[in-house]
């Protein structure tokens, strides 16, 4: 027997919600004195990380011309940027955030009472984004696990073969100052292999509470338009009188509520998808330029995989859920149009039909400064992406 009880917002994502509190950016936490102290001390510790990063990349990898290096370094200045674009996206819209958040929980509490299939339905769509929060879980943690593991055997390799124990760094960073002369000592290794440490650590909590989100809201969208089209098939399916008009007022009500839901949806992420895709298109060559070094000068680094398939998921799982969006909009058009109308001839019924037709004739879905997101324009984003990788080469080689 279904209890029904799986639909429970804070349930299903509690991973994404845990990360939030932990990095202070869900809409519910007071943005008190004591946020801020500890914002600024999280926040400014991951900065020094990166900074160091920074400083090698501008001041010695590209004025030696070690371009496979500054590209290695570079994909830490791009981590950080999207982070810092979250923490102000976060912050300047938290209250569309949790307004998103309370009509979801609103959703899934309704959905309960629906009958089992339209119940199923919406739980389907819950799941699918946990599955995309579990993406980047797993896809965060398998990069710092790999990377970690990079430093940390070669270390217990030494220790056993030579009874000395030897730091060994996770970066192959030029530090400013005489801190590039103290290292290689042991307490300092330490203290930047705990610094970039907690650095990737942060980044991994803020991309489970960042990128997932849009996503998530993106397929609670689906799934309500959705509902919609299946109520709006079943129009005609009930002889009682003055049904259909009931059914198609209740149909256009919840296509209402949706379109009102992407709304403050694209509204809040707007600007960061604007940013994103165009970081994207710099990234990708940058991150297989330097898998194509690697593998020529046989000195892979295999984190920079994880780099590249979460870039390709960061403009990918948004461009393809914009598309379902979209697909999911020209269904409750074609509901309408098959629903049965041509078979009766009451006059109320059809005007409602076609005020539905003219709504939805403006699909639902979100989009950039200039255009849809949708997988036409993540074929774009490849595009330019691989004639800058093409002219990377050129130049570099």
């Amino acid at each position: 027997m279904n209890t029904r009880d799986e639909l429970h917002f804070e349930k299903i994502f509690k991973t994404m919600l845990k990360a939030m509190r932990l990095n202070k950016t869900h809409p519910n936490i007071p943005r008190d004195k004591k946020w801020f102290l500890k914002f600024i001390i999280m926040y400014g510790t991951f900065m020094l990380s990166v900074s160091f990063a920074t400083y090698s990349t501008f001041f010695h990898d590209l004025k030696d011309k070690n371009f496979s290096q500054a590209c290695y370094h570079g994909v830490l200045i791009v981590i950080f940027t999207v982070v810092s674009l979250y923490h102000i996206v976060m912050g300047w819209h938290g209250f569309r955030f949790q307004d998103l958040i309370n009509q979801m929980k609103e959703d899934y509490d309704r959905a309960k009472r629906f009958a089992i299939e339209d119940y199923n339905v919406v739980l389907a769509y819950a799941k699918r984004g946990k599955m995309i929060m579990h993406i980047w879980l797993a896809l965060g943690l398998s990069c710092v696990t790999v990377h970690q593991l990079s430093a940390i055997l070669p270390m217990v390799h030494n220790a056993v073969m030579t009874g000395k124990f030897q730091c060994v760094h996770l970066y192959n960073i030029t530090y400013p100052g005489n801190l590039e002369h103290w290292k290689n000592e042991t307490s300092v290794c330490l203290s930047l292999f705990a610094l970039f440490t907690y650095g990737y650590m942060y980044a991994v909590i803020m991309y489970i509470a960042g990128p997932a989100l849009g996503p998530i809201l993106m397929l609670h969208g689906c799934g309500q338009l959705e509902l919609v089209r299946r109520r709006i098939a079943n129009t005609y399916s009930n002889r009682n009188k003055g049904f259909e008009v009931q059914n198609l007022k209740l149909a256009a009500k919840h296509l209402s509520m949706t379109y009102n839901f992407m709304k403050k949806t694209n509204e809040s992420l707007q600007m960061f998808h604007e940013i994103i895709f165009k970081a994207v298109i710099v990234i990708l060559p940058i991150l297989f330029y330097q898998l194509k070094e690697g593998n020529t000068n046989r000195d892979m680094n295999i984190e920079i995989i994880g780099f590249a398939f979460g870039a390709t998921l960061l403009c990918g799982l948004p461009c393809y859920y914009g598309d379902l969006l979209l697909e999911k909009t020209n269904d409750i058009k074609m509901a309408l149009y098959s629903c049965g109308w041509e078979h009766h001839v009451e006059r109320e019924p059809r005007t409602l039909i076609l005020l539905l037709m003219i709504r939805v004739d403006r699909p639902v879905g979100l989009s950039t400064m200039f255009l849809d997101i949708c997988l036409e324009q993540l074929t774009d984003i490849y595009r330019q992406a691989y004639a800058l990788f093409n002219l990377l080469i050129a130049v570099l080689d």
